[in-house]
């Protein structure tokens, strides 16, 4: 019978048969990942040799076939009995391993393991295994070893998020100077309109003039418009570069929403100046039919 060397986190130990080899495994002290040698030069996965990971009731059948075959010259035509499949512990019963940092730790009751992964001391991807399982698995691929972890309405929602596409992205951020070349120049615009505004309001009240101080306030309410108008689109711009960076659709609907908080202040801006204008018209009609004949003096023949 050939023995065998196993090596544990570079250490060598050996030799063992292959008797024993099972034994260790049975025990959770060997695992699949471990490195077998046969001659110590050699190594390959102890998953090579799945001799070594029989179960004892694996074992026993294979006893019993040779002790079978040995006597099947004496008894002639064996009744052979249809084979009982392997009945395995039940999960909440068996003790359980767990692969930590290369090595087979254990072995520990189910409730136990099941409480390390709700603490997370050990990751839901861990190998583990239990006497009776041919091979080590995950331990989110075990029913009820990871709980299940609480989902978040917030980030179920975001990740519905669809990416934007570069594409989308490249022609949203090519107007995105414009949009702040615009806004600089509308505050600029303001400031200067809203100094010269208070100067003439100083001179015309000054002078004493209504129609002067009038003028300025007008100017005054223009100027405050147009500030409005730039912190509009200053604020536009920068969700654009919130696309850029971000790229979601949540990021591009929030630069949207503002584009269109923009052209409605401007629709409604437009409807009240020329509510205002059609108005001042109407005015100035009225009161040019209403007017003396003395202001407008007629020709006479």
């Amino acid at each position: 019978m050939s023995n065998f060397y196993i090596r544990v986190k570079g250490r060598v130990q050996g030799p063992f048969d292959v008797a024993k080899l099972r034994s260790m495994a049975q025990r959770g002290q060997l695992s699949r990942i471990h490195q077998v040698s046969e001659d110590g030069e050699i190594w390959k996965k102890a998953s090579e040799y799945p001799e070594f990971f029989l179960s004892r009731s694996e074992v026993a059948s294979s006893s019993k076939n040779i002790s079978a075959a040995s006597a099947e010259a004496a008894i002639p035509e064996p009744e052979i009995a249809s084979p009982q499949p392997e009945v395995a512990a039940a999960p909440s019963t068996a003790n359980w391993f767990v692969e930590l940092n290369g090595e087979s730790k254990g072995p520990f009751p189910f409730g136990e393991l099941q409480a390390m992964f709700r603490s997370g001391q050990c990751e839901p991807t861990r190998l583990v295994w239990r006497e009776g399982m041919a091979d080590w698995v995950t331990a989110d691929s075990i029913d009820g070893l990871v709980p299940m972890p609480a989902v978040n309405v917030r980030q179920q929602s975001e990740s519905k998020q669809r990416d934007v596409s570069s594409e989308t992205i490249s022609l949203l951020m090519n107007s995105r100077s414009w949009v702040l070349f615009i806004s600089i120049v509308s505050f600029v615009f303001a400031a200067l309109a809203i100094t010269s505004a208070f100067i003439v309001m100083v001179q015309g009240a000054r002078m004493q003039s209504d129609a002067v101080v009038s003028q300025s306030i007008v100017t005054f309410l223009v100027s405050g418009l147009i500030a409005c108008f730039g912190a509009f689109l200053l604020s536009y711009s920068y969700s654009m570069l919130n696309v850029q960076i971000a790229r979601s659709e949540r990021s591009l609907n929030n630069a949207l929403r503002k584009l269109n908080r923009i052209w409605l202040f401007v629709g409604i801006v437009l409807i009240v100046w020329i509510t205002f204008l059609v108005i001042f018209i109407v005015l100035t009609i009225a009161v040019f039919e209403s007017a003396p004949n003395y202001l407008f003096p007629q020709s006479t023949p």
